[in-house]
């Protein structure tokens, strides 16, 4: 999330692209928490990085818990950005 949230704010920030006038900065932050989501890589990695199988249960499920974590809090940030201030209070 870090990296998707820099990488826009860097870019719009030297000019390569700029944000449309009804996307905010907090849009653009719960797209990153989003992107946590593809956690297909981690596991590839994960399976290669260690052999034992006990180790391997371990990086499988804390993959998965930051997946669903991520995916959980991105929707929350998404869906509070997208109420109207008047529609919260």
């Amino acid at each position: 999330q870090i990296g998707v949230f820099f990488f826009i704010a860097i870019a719009v920030l030297i000019g390569i692209c700029k944000l449309p006038d009804d996307i905010k900065w907090r849009h653009i932050y719960g797209l990153s928490l989003l992107c946590g989501i593809g956690f297909t890589m981690s596991l590839f990695i994960g399976t290669l990085a260690f052999d034992d199988p006990s180790v391997t249960t371990q990086v499988r499920l804390s993959i998965l818990i930051a997946s669903a974590a991520s995916a959980i809090i991105g929707f929350i940030v998404l869906f509070l950005s997208g109420k109207k201030k008047s529609d919260i209070s």
